[in-house]
This record gives structure tokens, C-alpha cells and sequence, in this order.
């Protein structure tokens, strides 16, 4: 699947990898998976390493109407959260923009683009510099 889902517990975090072409099914299936995740909770911050993307495929207005499904099960409890996209290039930065409109009007969920590994990492106020370091310290 070109969508990742994991929670990392430790960090309190929904991690999401991409890779490879991304279609609105990807995102519809990821977001369910997150959704039913017995892990998963209100106010738990969320990071997309979008680094891997080649291409996508979305339609806007099926897009539009899983956010209107998204935006009430994200904002559950009242709970904010922070999202940040990793998106260290052209294509996975463009398409990150265009996810970011849809996310400016929530003020529950604070959205933040970066380049940055560790940057990402900071912005979640996660004491670690990369994603691998992350994902090791949640196996340990």
C-alpha cells in the first residue's frame, strides 16, 4: 500500500509513510486504518513523511468529502492536534500544499510543512533528530 500507517505509542504519534503513486483509495484506506487503530486517539499528533511520493492522483471533490468525514473524527474531543508533512522535494511539496488547504480551516489541527527531518521532529517537540532514531527508540 502506498500509504503507511503506524502508531508510535512512545511518541503518541500517528506516523505515516507514502510512497510510489497515491490515489484517493490510498487515502480513504490509510485514513481507516488510522480511524479503527486501537491506539489511536483524540488529540494525538500526526507526522507524514511524503518523501517518497512519485505521483498522485486526486480527486478533489472525492477529496473534499472524505475530509468532511475526517475533520470531525480528527477533531474528536475537542483535542488539538499537530500534523506536520515532511516534504523534502518538488512533487511530494506540491502535492503537501494542496493536502494543506484543506487542513487551514480546522483550527484544532495545526499544520506545518518542512524539509526537515529534524525539524519535523521539533515542531512535535520529539526529542530525536530522524525518523529512524524515532522509529528505534519506539522498538527499544
Amino acid at each position: 500500500m502506498p500509504l503507511e500507517i503506524s502508531i508510535l505509542e512512545k511518541s503518541d504519534l500517528m506516523f505515516m509513510r507514502s510512497h510510489g503513486l497515491v490515489t484517493d483509495a490510498d487515502s480513504i484506506a490509510a485514513f481507516e486504518t488510522y480511524a479503527t487503530h486501537p491506539a489511536a486517539r483524540p488529540g494525538q499528533n500526526m507526522l507524514a513523511d511524503m518523501s517518497g511520493i512519485e505521483e498522485s492522483r486526486i480527486d478533489y471533490q472525492k477529496r473534499m468529502a472524505l475530509h468532511s468525514i475526517m475533520e470531525p473524527i480528527l477533531t474528536m474531543g475537542g483535542k488539538a492536534r499537530t500534523y506536520v508533512m515532511y516534504v523534502p522535494d518538488g512533487k511530494s511539496a506540491k502535492l503537501a500544499k494542496n493536502y494543506l488547504r484543506f487542513w487551514e480551516a480546522v483550527p484544532l489541527i495545526d499544520v506545518h510543512l518542512t524539509a526537515s527531518e529534524s525539524e519535523a521532529l521539533l515542531i512535535l517537540q520529539l526529542p530525536y533528530r530522524s525518523f529512524a532514531e524515532m522509529i528505534a527508540a519506539e522498538k527499544d
